[in-house]
């Protein structure tokens, strides 16, 4: 009976132990578990400031090549840069536009068209890994679009060409340019706040060439538009004298000579009031 009593002892240590054995090697894994994700956190932690940083060193910076800060451009504009290799892509966005991915390395390019006129600013970062660069930006103004629909006149007036263009959104000023061939150099020649303007030219027989650019007194002058040609109405003979009973075949008409002018047409009416 005692041998039975002595044995239940033994085994109710041996049970005892086990159960305390057992907590502690659950304590222990539970800590060993949580310390091994903890240090998995902290060590993506460091990784992934590792990452950050190295996406601001200048060598993984994107950089832009045109235009540069403060720079006037005519539409449509067109950003150039360069980014390392080792990064996966960029993101673009002008002013608070939506981003654009780019994947284009090392170098890149993105077109802007139809912006306002004025000032605007372009935000690139760089991706890797997930994880994103700090912002560069560049700021640039945006000058008038080219004047579109420019029509100089035919031949409508005896002094003049009148030209006329379509309006440019955001253009305080339109400057008229003037050439005596579609490709040679064309001369200012005035500007004006509205969408016409007349050359108060005095020659005759010339073909004359027009361009016009838009101008904004925060983002300068447009491009040229495209040209047109145009002239003014030939001024007719003047001093005309027909001989009166000088000839017994003929009546004889004289008159000064016009400059430019090839050939002379002679019409005859039997009433002074056909001036056509």
């Amino acid at each position: 009976m005692k041998i039975m009593n002595k044995k239940k002892k033994v085994y109710l240590y041996l049970l005892v132990l086990i159960i305390i054995f057992i907590s502690f090697s659950f304590i222990q894994g539970k800590n060993i578990f949580w310390g091994f994700k903890d240090k998995i956190k902290k060590e993506s932690g460091i990784e992934y400031k590792i990452k950050q940083d190295l996406l601001n060193t200048p060598e993984f910076l994107p950089r832009i090549i045109s235009p540069s800060e403060g720079d006037i451009v005519t539409q449509p504009v067109t950003i150039k840069g360069t980014i390392s290799i080792q990064v996966d892509h960029i993101e673009i966005k002008l002013d608070d536009g939506k981003w654009k991915k780019i994947t284009e390395k090392p170098s890149w390019s993105n077109t802007y068209s139809g912006m306002s006129v004025g000032k605007h600013t372009v935000f690139i970062h760089a991706i890797k890994d997930t994880i994103q660069g700090p912002d560069i930006s560049l700021t640039f103004y945006s000058s008038p679009l080219s004047p579109t629909g420019v029509i100089a006149s035919d031949g409508t007036y005896i002094d003049k060409v009148r030209i006329i263009w379509n309006s440019v959104s955001g253009a305080e000023k339109y400057y008229i340019y003037r050439s005596t061939s579609s490709g040679g150099t064309y001369t200012e020649i005035g500007n004006t706040n509205a969408i016409t303007f007349d050359d108060m030219i005095i020659v005759n027989n010339t073909v004359f060439y027009y361009k016009i650019k838009a101008y904004s007194s925060s983002a300068g002058y447009s491009g040229f538009s495209h040209f047109n040609d145009g002239y003014r109405l030939f001024s007719g003979p003047t001093g005309i004298v027909a001989s009166d009973g000088t000839y017994i075949d003929k009546v004889q008409i004289t008159w000064n000579s016009v400059t430019g002018a090839e050939k002379y047409y002679v019409y005859r009416s039997r009433s002074k009031c056909m001036d056509n």
